[in-house]
């Protein structure tokens, strides 16, 4: 009876341990502008990460509307935060068509990239870029945008998160989920799920399938889709 009220005992706490979170926080700062900040996408990835009793994340947002990666890097308030402060990842999103062409690419994208991911790693911490989307009427450019940061990342060895892949296949797939606001450019609500649902995985290395969410189901398969497609 001793033995199996014990074994019942340790059942109980594992299956409680299991619905803890982490006991672990990890700092993330994210660099970007307006398709960083818009719906509090930080927020959101920090939101998951609770709910899949990942790490606690601790997170920063640098993302004044428009700014690209050179904009920051020439920002010493924004250099001061990276260098002087501990973090665990650094999440980079470029400015919205600076990767949609070759010529603004090698000019104005890798450079900077390059910049941040060797000031990032001698820190400590690891390089995250946060890759974009095209414009709603240009779907055509997401190829050049994509093997932008795929470029940066491999270049830098660095990490993708790789929001664009994961967007222009729901796009294709799923074209009744409303990705983009009225504008074309910026992220509906669920655009910025289906972002934050990328960068989870992309940090945790886990599925964000099953996780609470008011956004289509599969918004979660299609962003682990991206991430397993990237790593392979």
């Amino acid at each position: 009876m001793r033995r199996l009220t014990i074994v019942a005992a340790l059942t109980a706490a594992l299956v409680c341990s299991s619905f803890a979170t982490a006991d672990c926080t990890k700092r993330v700062l994210f660099i970007g502008n307006s398709y960083t900040y818009y719906n509090e996408l930080p927020k959101i990835v920090a939101e998951m990460a609770k709910a899949g009793h990942q790490c606690t994340l601790d997170v920063r947002m640098i993302a004044p509307g428009g700014a690209r990666l050179e904009d920051h890097w020439n920002d010493a308030n924004t250099r001061a935060v990276v260098r002087d402060e501990h973090w665990d990842f650094v999440v980079l999103q470029e400015q919205s068509t600076l990767g949609a062409a070759q010529p603004t690419t090698d000019q104005f994208f890798l450079p900077f990239a390059k910049k941040w991911a060797e000031e990032i790693h001698r820190i400590g911490a690891e390089p995250v870029f946060f890759m974009t989307w095209s414009r709603e009427r240009a779907p055509q450019e997401q190829a050049f945008i994509s093997d932008a940061y795929l470029r940066a990342a491999k270049e830098t060895k660095s990490a993708v998160a790789p929001v664009g892949i994961a967007w222009e296949r729901v796009r294709r797939i799923y074209p009744n989920i409303e990705l983009y606001e009225k504008d074309g450019s910026h992220p509906s609500p669920a655009g910025s799920d289906l972002a934050a649902c990328v960068i989870y995985a992309t940090l945790f290395h886990q599925s964000p399938e099953g996780l609470p969410s008011k956004f289509p189901k599969v918004l979660q398969s299609m962003a682990w889709w991206s991430v397993r497609h990237v790593e392979r």
